[in-house]
C-alpha cells in the first residue's frame, strides 16, 4: 500500500473510531493554509470521492500578520480553485478584538474561528467541522497542560469529537503529515511566527519536546498514549460524579468532588473554574458556618456543612487610591488591609530613599507592568501566571508612590525600590478576606 493510501486509510479507520459516518454527509474544514490542515482537506476530498460525501472549507483572515496572512487567503483560494473546493473566507481585525474584549490575540482569534465555523455551517447545513488538530499538537498540548499544573482533564488532551467537531488526523505525527504532501506533490504555508520560541506553544513544540524525543525517540506516541489513559479514567470518575450528584461533598474523594463542583457551576451560569477556584471551595467544606467563596462571573459559591450553592454576587467591588499611613490601612471595609510598618521589621521590604511623595495603595490599571529582578512583566500575566483568581485581581492593592509602582503583592518590590543592604525600609503587609481564596 502506497504511503498515500495508507494516510488516507487510517483517517477513514480514526473517524470509525470515532462513530462518525460521513457518508451523504457535508464536512467544513478549517483551512489555514499549513501543511496540517491542506492535508485534511486533501485527504478528506479522496475519501469523499470514493464515500459519498462533501467536502468545503473555510479560511479566516485574523488580520495580524499583514502581508503575510494576505499570502495565506491567496494560497488558500488558489488550492481550493485548482481542486474545485468550495471556499469560504472571513476576514477580521482580531488584535482590535482582542483588545475590547480584554483577551489575548491566540484566545481571542480561536473564539472567533470557532464562531465563524459554526455559523457557517448553520447557514449552508453543513454537518461537521473538521479541524487539522494531529498527534504532535496533542502531545504538546499534554505537555503544555502538565507545566501549568492542570487536572487530569487537561492530560487527557486533545479530544477526537466534541459534538460536530471532529479530528479526523490527530493520529498522525507532523512528519507523516508532511510526507503525505511530498508524495501528492502538494505545496503549503507556513506561518513565520512558528520559529519565534518567544511564544510558549514554540517553545514546548521546538525545544522541549525534541529534547523530550532524546530520552524516547517515540515520545509523541508515548505521551498520546498516556493521554488515553487518563481520558479513559476521566471518563469514569465523570460518571461516577453524575451518579453521586446529590451526596454531601464532604464525604466524597477529591476527584469526584472537584468535578461536581464544576459541573455545577457551569449548569448555574455556563462558566468553567480554573483549579484554584474548585480548591477554594473544597477549602471550605469543612466549615460549620456558612462560607462565601467569590466565583468568576459575579458568581458566589455558597458553602455549609459540606452543603453547595451558588448565587449571585454584589456588584464587582471596586476602590480608589488611597493613601497609607502607618499601621491599618483597611480597603472596601476591611475585604483588603494594608498595614504599613515605619521601622520596616515586617512584610516586604520599600527602600525609604527612593519613595517620592508618599506611598499609596490603589487597584491595578490596564497596562501596569513592574520590574522585579530585571524583568518588566505585566501585573496582568504575572497574576495568571500565580494562578491569582480572576474575582481577585481587581482587589489587589498596587502599591505606589509618586513616581510609579513599588510593590505589588504576590509578585515583589520593584527592582528601583528594593534593596539587599541593611538600609532604613518600610514595611508592607497585605491581608484579603479568605473567601477570594488567596
Amino acid at each position: 500500500m502506497s504511503i498515500i493510501d495508507s494516510f488516507e486509510k487510517k483517517t477513514a479507520n480514526y473517524l470509525e473510531t470515532m462513530g462518525v459516518s460521513l457518508n451523504n454527509k457535508k464536512a467544513l474544514v478549517a483551512l489555514s493554509g499549513g501543511a496540517d490542515s491542506v492535508s485534511l482537506l486533501l485527504c478528506l476530498k479522496a475519501l469523499g470521492e470514493k464515500a459519498g460525501f462533501s467536502v468545503s472549507a473555510l479560511h479566516v483572515n485574523h488580520g495580524i500578520r499583514g502581508e503575510e496572512a494576505d499570502r495565506d487567503e491567496n494560497f488558500c483560494k488558489n488550492l481550493c480553485k485548482e481542486k474545485s473546493i468550495n471556499l469560504f473566507v472571513y476576514k477580521a481585525d482580531v488584535p482590535k478584538m482582542a483588545a475590547e474584549k480584554k483577551q489575548s490575540l491566540e484566545s481571542c482569534g480561536r473564539d472567533y474561528r470557532y464562531s465563524v465555523l459554526d455559523d457557517c455551517c448553520k447557514e449552508n447545513g453543513i454537518d461537521y467541522i473538521a479541524t487539522a488538530h494531529n498527534a504532535n499538537d496533542n502531545a504538546e498540548t499534554v505537555l503544555y497542560n502538565l507545566i501549568r499544573g492542570c487536572g487530569t482533564d487537561g492530560l487527557s488532551g486533545i479530544p477526537k469529537r466534541r459534538d460536530n467537531i471532529i479530528r479526523p488526523i490527530l493520529w498522525a505525527e507532523r512528519d507523516e503529515i508532511e510526507e503525505y504532501l511530498r508524495r501528492m506533490g502538494e505545496a503549503y504555508v507556513t506561518d513565520c511566527t512558528n520559529s519565534d520560541n518567544v511564544y510558549t506553544r514554540n517553545y514546548i513544540r521546538n525545544v522541549i519536546l525534541p529534547a523530550c524525543k532524546r530520552i524516547n525517540e517515540d515520545a509523541v506516541s508515548a505521551i498520546n498514549r498516556a493521554a488515553v489513559y487518563v481520558s479513559m479514567d476521566c471518563q469514569y470518575l465523570n460518571t461516577e460524579a453524575i451518579r453521586t450528584h446529590e451526596t454531601a461533598l464532604d464525604e466524597l474523594p477529591y476527584a469526584l468532588q472537584s468535578r461536581i463542583i464544576r459541573s455545577r457551576y457551569k449548569k448555574y451560569c455556563g462558566g468553567s473554574l480554573e483549579g484554584v477556584h474548585v480548591n477554594a471551595v473544597i477549602d471550605a467544606l469543612g466549615s460549620t458556618e456558612q462560607k462565601l467563596v467569590s466565583l468568576p462571573h459575579g458568581v458566589n459559591a455558597v458553602i455549609c456543612r459540606g452543603k453547595l450553592s451558588f448565587a449571585e454576587s454584589k456588584e464587582a467591588l471596586t476602590y480608589d487610591a488611597m493613601p497609607l499611613t502607618a499601621g491599618d490601612n483597611p480597603i472596601l471595609e476591611g475585604v483588603v488591609n494594608v498595614f504599613l510598618d515605619a521601622d520596616g521589621k515586617n512584610g516586604a521590604k520599600i527602600l525609604k530613599s527612593v519613595v517620592k511623595g508618599g506611598l499609596y495603595a490603589r487597584p491595578r490599571k490596564t497596562g501596569d507592568k513592574v520590574t522585579v529582578r530585571g524583568i518588566n512583566r505585566s501585573i496582568k500575566k504575572c497574576f495568571i501566571d500565580k494562578k491569582i483568581p480572576p474575582s481577585a485581581r481587581d482587589i489587589i492593592p498596587v502599591i505606589c508612590d509618586g513616581e510609579g509602582i513599588v510593590y505589588v503583592p504576590f509578585i515583589g518590590v520593584a527592582d528601583r525600590a528594593y534593596s539587599k543592604f541593611d538600609e532604613d525600609f518600610y514595611g508592607i503587609s497585605v491581608t484579603i478576606d479568605e473567601r477570594f481564596g488567596l
